[in-house]
């Protein structure tokens, strides 16, 4: 499923219900990792509290959950939260891109 997502649909799909974000993390990939998040919405379009945080296996075309985090929790660069997850990847032995 999330292979699906992330080759055949776009990021924003609002014709599922409920509707869902699945995208990049920038932040992530700008260091090599190949994180995505996923936030999900109610059926009204409201954006659940909660986003998980998938880690990817290009050769081996895996995803491997990290973690789930309330949104009130933030990942900017340079905070804990980020660097735990940038740890959490690296235990998981997910290669860096362009490896």
């Amino acid at each position: 499923m999330l292979a699906r997502l992330q080759n055949e649909v776009p990021a924003w799909h609002w014709q599922y219900k409920p509707p869902f974000e699945f995208k990049r993390y920038q932040q992530a990939w700008a260091t090599g990792r190949r994180v995505f998040i996923v936030k999900i919405y109610d059926e009204e379009g409201a954006l659940l509290p909660f986003r998980v945080f998938f880690g990817y296996d290009l050769k081996l075309d895996e995803y491997v959950a990290l973690c789930i985090s309330h949104r009130s929790v933030s990942y900017h660069p340079g905070r804990q939260p980020f660097r735990l997850l940038c740890e959490r990847y690296d235990a998981e032995r997910l290669p860096a891109i362009g490896r």
